[in-house]
C-alpha cells in the first residue's frame, strides 16, 4: 500500500497496480472505489487485473479518518464496524479524497 495525503491531510493508503513496464509507454490511470469492506484483496484483485489491461489501477482506503485500512469480512460479525464506517464517511470529504488521488495520478509518471 502506498500513502498519500487525503483531503485535510490526512494520510490515506492506496493500493497501486501497475502494467508491467514498457519502453517509452505511459501508462493512463482508473481509480477502483473500494466496497463497503474497504480495500480487500478482492479489490486489490481488480486493480491487478486493470493493470494487466495496460492501467495504473489506484483503490484508495477511503475510511481512513476511522481507520487506515480496515479488510471487513462479508459476515455478520463485522456488520457493527461496516455500518459505523459506512456511516462517517461525508460526501465532501469523499470527493476531495477521490481529487486527491487524480492530482497524484496526474503528478506521477506512469
Amino acid at each position: 500500500m502506498d500513502d498519500l495525503h487525503g483531503y485535510e491531510g490526512s494520510d490515506m493508503a492506496c493500493y497501486v497496480s501497475h502494467p508491467l513496464p514498457a519502453a517509452g509507454n505511459s501508462f493512463p490511470a482508473v481509480i477502483v472505489v473500494q466496497e463497503a469492506f474497504g480495500v480487500t484483496r478482492h479489490i486489490e484483485k481488480v486493480c491487478d487485473r486493470f493493470a494487466q489491461e495496460g492501467y495504473v489501477a489506484v483503490a484508495p482506503a477511503l475510511f481512513h479518518r476511522e481507520h487506515p485500512n480496515p479488510k471487513l469480512g462479508y459476515g455478520d460479525e463485522d456488520a457493527p464496524a461496516r455500518n459505523r464506517y459506512m456511516g462517517a464517511l461525508r460526501d465532501d470529504d469523499l470527493v476531495e479524497d477521490i481529487n486527491q488521488v487524480i492530482k497524484w495520478t496526474q503528478s506521477e509518471q506512469f
